[in-house]
């Protein structure tokens, strides 16, 4: 959770992406299909919880960890994504300058 708090913070006061209000509505498409894989693999007993290593709130059967760690995992990756796409522009224009 710290992890998460910490990308959320660094990616909204700090490097300030135009696109974080399509990456919360990404995120909230994407979070369907996750709490329904989720849901299935936790009622057919593929995926049990200890209920000593979670926190204990829940949404459905999937704790809020998941939810949380999902977050983390899918703005690491469009961060990246931006910080790359980024600087491959930087980069043409430097070009283009010289």
């Amino acid at each position: 959770m710290l992890l998460c708090a910490f990308l959320l913070s660094y990616r909204s006061w700090v490097a300030r992406p135009k696109s974080l209000s399509r990456f919360y509505m990404s995120y909230f498409i994407l979070l369907i299909p996750v709490l329904t894989i989720y849901g299935i693999l936790t009622s057919i007993g593929a995926l049990w919880y200890d209920p000593q290593q979670i926190i204990g709130l829940k949404i459905g059967a999937i704790p809020v960890e998941n939810i949380l760690y999902f977050l983390a995992l899918f703005l690491m990756n469009v961060g990246l994504y931006d910080d790359f796409k980024n600087r491959k522009r930087r980069v043409a224009k430097q070009g283009d300058l010289n």
